[in-house]
């Protein structure tokens, strides 16, 4: 699957929720490739953001 069915199966799943939210989704592709995409449905920029970066320094934190 292409990332554009990726990106667009993950907005579906969003605009299917009841709910704001986002979708971060990474995964292998051939030749230990990486990639990621994400969706946001409703959910303000800053917030969006903030909960990333938290996120991220809650993963470094654990790499210790």
């Amino acid at each position: 699957m292409r990332d554009d069915g990726i990106r667009k199966r993950c907005e579906k799943l969003l605009s299917d929720l009841p709910v704001p939210g986002f979708i971060v989704f990474g995964w292998e592709k051939p030749g230990k490739e990486y990639d990621v995409v994400y969706s946001v449905k409703n959910v303000p920029m800053k917030v969006l953001l903030r909960i990333l970066v938290s996120l991220l320094h809650d993963m470094v934190m654990k790499m210790k």
